[in-house]
């Protein structure tokens, strides 16, 4: 039987992921007081598995260097970016634009970062429930239960934390991949440093795309694939899992691996990311509804979550009551607001348009390349969109009238939000 003594923590960190690890480093960078003062929990043991496409834009790696981590496992440096819809290709060359990772590695070495900082490290400690009190919360694991003034929710869409919020899961995503060996659909991208981002599906009515990642792991060499979809704008809700076995039968590709993932939930102005005692991080905050991109976002949610713990504390109010807003007007929020306004814009019938307009326009190829890879922050989402409708309108490219409605529903989505 477990022991299910009571421990007293002034800090929980529930989850030992990037929004979890991020969330700790921050903390010792910028009060190491409250090092011994924290717990962190972890449901598995790293390093555990993890249905991620493993990418990291130079927005994640420029966080890494903030908390003074440099990227010591095996990964794939990335030069090049293809995009494509049905018969229509935009390539993009930058240099060391993204690294693949293979996520148990990332995320084990986040948590060795950790324990180096001198955190307390539980694994195979899953949390269990969580109530409140007027001065803590209580959180109940599969081993003992802890009395915390503060508690990070950092452990993910299916964890416990986020449903101590509502309206969680109010713009449901989907991820599902699988790792299959290189083949010879894949031509000399392995070599070249390239990924490809496919947005056929969106044809078939799902809103989003299919991406194919090379990886390094030592001597093993292979592709991480999968399909993103942000489900409230599909048309085609129930077949996600078909659509990228076509997809990857199209490419050539032997879809008889195990398909991995699941659903989360977007990031939405409108919910709440904290209560007295609480507040969420990562994918139990909300992730990227337009690209699904999520190690980025967990990191800089990180440094926002220890900025407004290490604030309670100077304080000594944990009512937390301004976090959500402060996410808001975050560069972090602000770019995911953008996202969701534009997931809610240009899916599904956006890239038809989108694809050839990028391959007629260098500037423009640009523009795109710096957004995909977070080089520059100050690329602006608006003025890539309506770019792309200026390109359908000059170029001759197909129907200048989806672009023209993509932009119209973005108009009415910002003054929605």
């Amino acid at each position: 039987m477990p022991n299910m003594g009571s421990e007293n923590h002034q800090i929980v960190i529930v989850g030992a992921g990037p929004g979890g690890c991020s969330t700790a480093l921050w903390l010792a960078r910028l009060c190491p007081r409250l090092v011994e003062r924290t717990v962190i929990l972890e449901k598995y043991r790293h390093p555990r598995p993890k249905v991620c496409a493993g990418g990291l834009t130079t927005r994640a790696l420029r966080m890494l260097a903030d908390m003074g981590l440099s990227l010591n496992i095996p990964h794939a440096k990335i030069d090049h970016v293809r995009l494509l819809f049905e018969n229509h290709s935009a390539e993009m060359a930058r240099r060391d634009c993204m690294r693949i990772v293979r996520r148990e590695q990332f995320d084990a070495m986040l948590a060795d970062a950790v324990r180096a900082a001198g955190f307390e490290l539980h694994e195979d400690e899953e949390a269990l429930e969580a109530g409140f009190a007027r001065d803590s919360c209580r959180v109940k694991t599969s081993k003992a239960r802890y009395d915390a003034g503060v508690v990070v929710g950092a452990d993910g869409s299916r964890g416990l934390t986020h449903r101590c919020l509502p309206n969680y899961g109010r713009y449901p995503l989907v991820g599902l991949a699988l790792d299959t060996p290189v083949t010879p659909g894949d031509g000399d991208d392995l070599e070249k440093g390239r990924i490809t981002i496919d947005f056929t599906c969106n044809a078939s009515g799902a809103a989003g795309y299919m991406w194919h990642f090379p990886f390094r792991d030592g001597k093993e060499r292979g592709y991480n694939r999968g399909i993103f979809c942000s489900l409230k704008e599909s048309t085609n809700r129930g077949n996600t899992a078909k659509l990228l076995r076509e997809g990857l039968r199209a490419r050539g590709v032997n879809t008889r691996g195990r398909i991995r993932g699941g659903c989360g939930g977007g990031y939405h102005p409108q919910r709440r990311l904290s209560r007295p005692h609480l507040l969420l991080v990562g994918d139990a905050a909300g992730g990227n509804a337009l690209t699904g991109e999520g190690i980025a976002q967990a990191l800089m949610y990180g440094r926002l979550a220890a900025e407004e713990i290490v604030r309670a504390f100077l304080r000594n109010d944990f009512s937390f009551r301004f976090y959500t807003a402060r996410v808001a007007h975050s560069e972090l929020g602000r770019n995911m607001l953008d996202s969701l306004r534009i997931a809610k814009s240009f899916y599904p019938g956006g890239p038809a348009a989108a694809v050839p307009s990028i391959t007629a326009d260098a500037a423009l190829r640009e523009q795109v390349a710096d957004f995909i890879s977070g080089t520059d922050a100050r690329t602006s989402q608006r003025g890539i969109t309506t770019r792309m409708l200026a390109g359908c309108i000059l170029h001759g490219t197909p129907d200048p009238r989806t672009m023209l409605k993509i932009l119209k529903r973005f108009i009415r989505k910002t003054a929605q939000f």
